[in-house]
């Protein structure tokens, strides 16, 4: 059954389904939006709520508890120097990727202390963008409480990096300078 037939019959308002319409577009049967398609299209919107509406610096949410072991000292200063290594956008990029994973693949269970997650990163990222990450950091154990303080210390240069972006240009444009 078309989307837009199910639509109908439940009285949806025309003008609230017709873009699910391909009439006119396509007479290709396989061009059309069906029942079946509903779960993707879900997960679709979902997905886009999600990013919109949800706090990113956490992936708790989605990941067991056993992937969300305390980090070491030595691990947080690994991490501070990653951060400042990699590109924000690189980062940026690394991040929503670790997001995506924990979203679907976090509540598996697997053996969190031998077992990583950087062979699965690798598919959204370049190998390039991943060399400089300790192996320990994308481990499943740690999987949460890495994601966090990666984040914070990215947002953290983020913030910083806009100020003196801020300030350089305010500068330059006051004579009291």
């Amino acid at each position: 059954m078309r989307l837009t037939q199910l639509f109908e019959k439940l009285q949806f308002e025309k003008n609230d389904w017709i873009l699910f319409s391909q009439r006119g577009y396509s007479d290709d049967k396989t061009d059309q939006l069906c029942v079946k398609h509903v779960g993707v299209l879900w997960r679709q919107l979902r997905n886009v709520v999600q990013s919109n509406c949800l706090d990113e610096s956490s992936i708790a949410p989605y990941v067991l508890k056993m992937y969300q072991k305390p980090l070491t000292n030595e691990a947080k200063t690994q991490i501070k120097e990653l951060v400042k290594k990699i590109p924000m956008g690189t980062m940026k990029d690394i991040l929503k990727a670790w997001r995506e994973i924990a979203y679907r693949q976090g509540q598996i269970t697997r053996n969190a202390e031998a077992e990583d997650f950087a062979h699965i990163l690798k598919q959204y990222v370049t190998n390039h963008d991943l060399k400089s990450f300790p192996p320990q950091l994308l481990k499943w154990r740690n999987c949460a409480t890495a994601y966090e303080y990666v984040y914070q210390e990215w947002k953290n240069q983020d913030q910083s990096s806009t100020l003196l972006l801020w300030l350089y240009k305010f500068g330059k444009n006051n004579l009291f300078w």
